[in-house]
């Protein structure tokens, strides 16, 4: 498991954090590149029913990843943005949907990056790591 010492400028602290893996989301059992196939259907039109049962996931659970994806949405999409500038992505106009916004602007930046830095992961574990995990997670800020 790998560690990151925490960064506080005493010397005193000697405390230690576990980091997930980038393809684990934090409080949550499933991956992340599972959650990013449902936002993707939702982004494109697909009902939460239709999507659990293409993803043989159950049906709350499908719903309560979108419906944490809508509500840390414009959190996700400035973080996002931020980062479409750090990688020089021209941000244009996106969807209205913020679902199909989010994902549009992640699959902008992931292209971006690749191309800059051809070793990073697939789209969603990129994500996953842009967040910090914490994207769907319960009770925590996304960014």
């Amino acid at each position: 498991m790998r560690r990151g010492r925490c960064p506080a400028p005493t010397e005193k602290c000697q405390r230690t954090q576990a980091l997930l893996p980038e393809f684990v989301v934090e409080r949550r059992l499933d991956e992340v590149d599972t959650i990013g196939a449902a936002a993707e259907l939702a982004a494109a039109g697909r009902s939460a029913w239709k999507s659990s049962e293409e993803l043989g996931r159950p049906f709350s659970t499908v719903r309560d990843w979108r419906h944490r994806l809508r509500e840390r949405a414009p959190d996700l999409l400035a973080a996002l943005a931020r980062e479409a500038l750090l990688v020089g992505v021209q941000l244009g106009e996106l969807p209205t949907h913020p679902l199909a916004a989010l994902v549009a602007l992640l699959r902008e930046v992931w292209e971006r990056s690749r191309a800059r830095s051809p070793g990073l992961p697939e789209l969603w574990r990129f994500w996953n790591l842009v967040c910090s995990g914490r994207g769907v997670a319960r009770n925590t800020h996304p960014v």
